[in-house]
C-alpha cells in the first residue's frame, strides 16, 4: 500500500509530465512555423528573382542596363539553388525535430494510459521516410531544388545545340534529384536526439 508520500510523489510527477506535453507540443509547432516561413520565403525569393530576369530580358535597348543579362541569370540560378538547398535541410530537419516530438508525447501518453505509474521513455523511432508522391515540404524543395538544376545547366550549355542541352540539364537534374533523395532518406532514419532547440520549454500554464 502506497503512502501519502509516494501519492504525492507521484501526483506531482504526473504534473511534471503534463507540462512537459505542453513544452514538446508548443516545440512541434515552432519548429513547424519556422519552416514554413523559411519555405514561403524561398518561393518568394524566387519569384522575385524570375521577374526581375525577365524584365531585364525583355527591356528596350533604350533603358537596359548595361549589363550582361545571360551571366546575371547562371550567377542568380546559383545563389537560388545554394540557399534552396540550405533550405531543403533545414526542412528536413524541421520534419525530423517534429518526429522526435511527436515521440515524447506519445511516451507521455503510454504512460498515463498504463495509470500514471513507471518513466515514461520516448521509443527508438524506426520511421520510413515520407513518400515524394505524398507531397509536403520536403519534397516541393527538392523539385524545386531539381528544376534550378536543370535550368543552371542549361544556361551553362548553351554554346551546345538543342538535343545536347536538353540531354545535359535533364542529366544534372536527375542526378541531384537522387543525391538529395538519398539523403532525404538517409536523414529520416536517423535517431531522435534532444537539443538545445528540441528540448520541451516550460508550458504557458507552468510560469
Amino acid at each position: 500500500m502506497e503512502t501519502w508520500d509516494e501519492t504525492k510523489s507521484q501526483a506531482a510527477s504526473n504534473e511534471f509530465l503534463l507540462h512537459a506535453y505542453d513544452g514538446w507540443l508548443h516545440s512541434m509547432h515552432q519548429s513547424e512555423e519556422i519552416g514554413e516561413r523559411r519555405v514561403q520565403f524561398f518561393i518568394s525569393f524566387v519569384t522575385a528573382v524570375a521577374a526581375g530576369l525577365v524584365t531585364l530580358q525583355t527591356a528596350t535597348d533604350v533603358w537596359r542596363p548595361a549589363l550582361d543579362v545571360m551571366m546575371l541569370a547562371k550567377l542568380s540560378i546559383a545563389a537560388l539553388l545554394l540557399i534552396g538547398i540550405l533550405t531543403f535541410m533545414r526542412v528536413l530537419h524541421r520534419d525530423h525535430i517534429t518526429n522526435g516530438c511527436m515521440a515524447e508525447m506519445k511516451a507521455i501518453q503510454r504512460h498515463f494510459l498504463a495509470g500514471g505509474r513507471g518513466t515514461p521513455l520516448a521509443a527508438k523511432i524506426e520511421r520510413e521516410p515520407r513518400k515524394l508522391l505524398r507531397g509536403g515540404l520536403a519534397s516541393m524543395m527538392l523539385l524545386l531544388n531539381v528544376l534550378l538544376v536543370a535550368a543552371l545547366f542549361a544556361l551553362l550549355s548553351t554554346s551546345l545545340d538543342l538535343w545536347a542541352t536538353s540531354l545535359c540539364s535533364g542529366a544534372a537534374a536527375v542526378a541531384a534529384g537522387l543525391w538529395l533523395d538519398a539523403y532525404r532518406k538517409q536523414r529520416a532514419k536517423q535517431p531522435w536526439k534532444e537539443c538545445s532547440e528540441c528540448q520541451a520549454p516550460p508550458s504557458p500554464a507552468a510560469k
